[in-house]
């Protein structure tokens, strides 16, 4: 895994947080989008207890096509 892959990563995880607040702040409806906590850590293995998991691979297919990224909701 390419180091630069993790601090691009960890950063668009900043931006994102950025964008919620940023967000939460202009709507005051959604003001509880705020309290979102991001906790990042890097590992070989899945950890469980998180929402997000971030997988690198050098290749990706979906339904049978290249693909650039893949994102699957439970």
């Amino acid at each position: 895994m390419e180091p630069n892959f993790v601090n691009a990563s960890r950063n668009a995880i900043t931006d994102w947080h950025a964008a919620l607040t940023y967000f939460s702040a202009k709507y005051t409806n959604y003001a509880y989008i705020s309290n979102i906590e991001f906790v990042t850590d890097v590992s070989q293995n899945s950890i469980a207890g998180y929402d997000v998991y971030i997988y690198f691979s050098e290749t990706i297919t979906s339904q049978g096509q290249s693909a650039l990224g893949l994102t699957t909701t439970l």
